[in-house]
């Protein structure tokens, strides 16, 4: 069990994990570092609800490009990373 996260449905799990990547985002410059849960949760993780993360993460990424928001968007690919480090992880 990851520390913070919701017990029993996994789809709150999925949730919680989303909720603390976006918190990721909106503690960058040191205030606080989350990469910690975001592995936890990574780990705790099916490759499915990987895959549907790594790709809700890329959409976001673009979008806060699109808006000129790279900050927000480097914070969110390093989230990202996590995630697919976990997924090659498995794969290998």
């Amino acid at each position: 069990m990851v520390p913070g996260a919701p017990a029993g449905d996994h789809r709150l799990f999925r949730c919680w994990a989303v909720h603390a990547a976006d918190d990721t985002v909106a503690t960058l410059g040191g205030v606080e570092d989350r990469t910690p849960a975001i592995g936890d949760a990574a780990d705790a993780m099916t490759d499915n609800e990987l895959e549907t993360a790594i790709a809700a993460l890329h959409a976001r990424e673009r979008e806060l490009l699109v808006a000129g928001d790279s900050d927000a968007a480097f914070a969110l690919m390093g989230t990202k990373f996590v995630l697919l480090s976990t997924l090659e992880g498995r794969r290998r």
